[in-house]
This record gives structure tokens, C-alpha cells and sequence, in this order.
């Protein structure tokens, strides 16, 4: 049964000419676990934002179920949080107000903010206590649809599990972009891969990081991508009212337009590799440090622990700024392939 179906989806951002996402089709099971995933700039987070209806479409068509409760989860949502309440009042607000006292303690002690934090002030909190409080309160919404945008980010080890537990056991539909493997692995994610094409499933993450190396091998951008990123070639019809001195001079100046965004283009797709070799071996590190602390022996070992968790929290931080550098390189290179795609739409002049 379909939860949330969308058709002819899309969105441009203004003062931008090509779309984020561009008639997008795609239909979401009731109960489905799913990744998002895809190359920068594909649109990701956009998506996320337009299903939760924090971003309006500018075309296309939703449809939800009537039983559909949407929870939307990004690290913004934070600021939302009342400062000078206590974590037990604040949960109380943002909760479903069917929901008892004991559930409401029952779903914080999940989310570790158990008993020594219930008269706690919000202002008192981390930035990892606090998004565990927003998690929190998407479950005692009693949603069944959850949306989330990078739900590990700033979350430290204890958090990661309590999260990962909490999805487990969490009946509903899931709709999450995450690079967090590890979360990925708890929840058995079905991956859905998202370019200019729509959405191509792979069976779990694996399966599609697979397919996206091969790509790149094989110098695509995405999986079923030319390397412009472009599904198909721009329209080269010949501009027949120009004289041939005209054409040849636009087919010039067009030519040395696509080299100059080439050589701004390039730097930062060599970057955003290094970047992204750089987050899979920090992750890969992060998997390998906490395998070793749920083994019993080494956390019964003091000083081991001790510097096992330091390097958790080092590699969490390095995890981050990656990723945050990534986004952002992701925008850049976004735009630069915006202005080449006006170009190539124009179509060659001879």
C-alpha cells in the first residue's frame, strides 16, 4: 500500500535556471526502510525538504494517506527547542498529547535522557543531548513517517545506538539521507538513488555504493550518468539564421566558455575525491574503533576504553567536517554545472 506518492515533482531554487529536481515520479510503500542517496547536488536534501513541505514545489503532484502522521527530522530543528523549559516539559509540548507520563519517560530513558535529566533546562543540554531530544519527540508525535536529513551528525557513540535501537523497533515508514554505514547496517535500508533520471533501488547501500565506484571507473558521474552528469546530449539543431562568420565565432566563444568552467570545474571534483576517500577511511576507522569497544574484554579495560572512545570522538568530529566540506563543495560544484548545462542547452551553432 502506497504511504506518499509523487508525481511530475519539481523545484527550482530562485535565481537558479536548472532545476534541482525535474519531474520527479516515485511512489513510497507503507513501512519501507529507505536510504536516498546519490552524487553531489543531486538533490537529496531538497527532496526531503519538499516532501516535509518546508520548501513549496513549484510543480507536480502529492498524494498521502489518510493515516499518514509525517515527523521530519533535520539538525535545524534544534533551534526550535525552548530553552528555558526542562527536558520533561519540553517533551511534554512537542509530544502527542494522548501520550501518558510513562510513555514519555519510557521513550527519553530510549534516547538516554533518563531520570537525572528530566528537570534539566534545554540550555543546559549538548548539541548531541539536544538532537536526541528532537529524535525523541518525533516518536511521542506517534508519526509514522519519518524524514531524516543526516540524523547522526553531532551525535556521539551512545547516541549513534540509542538512534539505531530506537529505528529498530520503530514500526513505521522510514525516508532518511544518511552516510553513517553503520546506522545504515542496524536498519536495513533499501537504497534508492536519485539523479536526473528519478530514482534507481538497490537492495541496500552496498549494492549501490558498488555500482556508483564502477561508475566512476568508468568515468560516469552516477550510476546510468554520462560524466557531465547530463542523462542525455544537448540539442546541437544548427542555428540556420546566422551567417557562417556568426556561427563559427558563437561555436568559439561557447567552446571557450565550456573549457573555463572545465578548469574551475575540476579542482573541485579532484577535492571532493580527496574529501570523500578521506570520510571512507575515517568511517571505516570509526566502524573498526567501535567494534572494539562492544567487546566486553576491552571495555572492561580502563585505559584501553579510555583512549578508544577519544579516538571515537576524534574520528566523529573529523566525520563531520567532511561531510560539511563536502556539502558545500556539493554546492559549488552544483552551480558550475548549472551554467555548463545553459551552455550546453543553447546546442553548438554549426
Amino acid at each position: 500500500m502506497a504511504l506518499f506518492t509523487v508525481e511530475n515533482l519539481s523545484f527550482t531554487y530562485p535565481g537558479q535556471t536548472a532545476p534541482a529536481i525535474d519531474r520527479l515520479t516515485l511512489t513510497v510503500p507503507e513501512g519501507a526502510f529507505l536510504v536516498l542517496c546519490g552524487p553531489s547536488g543531486c538533490g537529496k536534501s531538497t527532496l526531503l525538504k519538499l516532501l516535509a513541505g518546508t520548501l513549496e514545489r513549484c510543480g507536480g503532484n502529492v498524494v498521502t494517506a489518510p493515516q499518514m502522521r509525517l515527523g521530519y527530522y533535520t539538525q535545524h530543528q534544534m533551534d526550535t527547542l525552548r530553552p528555558d523549559t526542562t527536558v520533561l516539559g519540553e517533551i511534554r509540548r512537542l509530544s502527542d498529547p494522548r501520550t501518558t507520563e510513562e510513555e514519555l519517560m519510557s521513550v527519553l530513558g530510549l534516547f538516554l535522557l533518563g531520570q537525572e535529566y528530566f528537570d534539566r533546562q534545554v540550555s543546559k543540554l549538548s548539541g548531541g543531548e539536544k538532537s536526541r531530544l528532537v529524535l525523541a519527540s518525533l516518536f511521542l508525535k506517534r508519526c509514522n513517517f519519518l524524514l531524516l536529513d543526516e540524523p547522526t551528525n553531532h551525535l556521539d557513540l551512545e547516541s549513534r545506538e540509542a538512534l539505531g535501537t530506537a529505528l529498530q523497533k520503530f514500526d513505521g515508514t522510514l525516508l532518511m539521507v544518511a552516510h553513517d554505514r553503520w546506522l545504515l547496517s542496524q536498519v536495513g535500508a533499501e537504497a534508492w538513488a536519485l539523479d536526473e533520471k528519478g530514482i534507481t533501488v538497490y537492495p541496500d547501500f552496498a549494492s549501490y555504493d558498488t555500482a556508483r565506484r564502477a561508475a566512476l571507473e568508468n568515468g560516469s558521474a552516477s550510476p546510468g550518468l554520462n560524466a557531465s552528469g547530463k542523462a542525455g546530449k544537448p540539442d546541437n539543431a544548427p542555428r540556420a539564421n546566422l551567417s557562417r562568420e556568426e556561427q563559427k565565432r558563437l561555436k568559439r566563444e561557447q567552446a571557450e566558455r565550456r573549457n573555463a568552467l572545465h578548469k574551475e570545474l575540476k579542482p573541485l571534483q579532484q577535492k571532493y575525491a580527496t574529501l570523500e576517500g578521506e570520510l571512507e577511511k575515517a568511517m571505516n576507522e570509526q566502524s573498526d574503533v567501535e567494534a572494539q569497544l562492544a567487546d566486553p574484554a576491552v571495555y572492561a579495560d580502563g585505559a584501553r576504553s579510555t583512549g578508544l572512545l577519544k579516538r571515537f570522538n576524534e574520528l566523529r568530529d573529523l566525520t563531520e567536517r567532511l561531510m560539511e566540506d563536502m556539502a558545500a563543495l556539493e554546492e559549488q560544484i552544483a552551480a558550475i554545472e548549472a551554467r555548463r548545462s545553459a551552455i550546453d542547452s543553447m546546442g553548438d551553432p554549426a
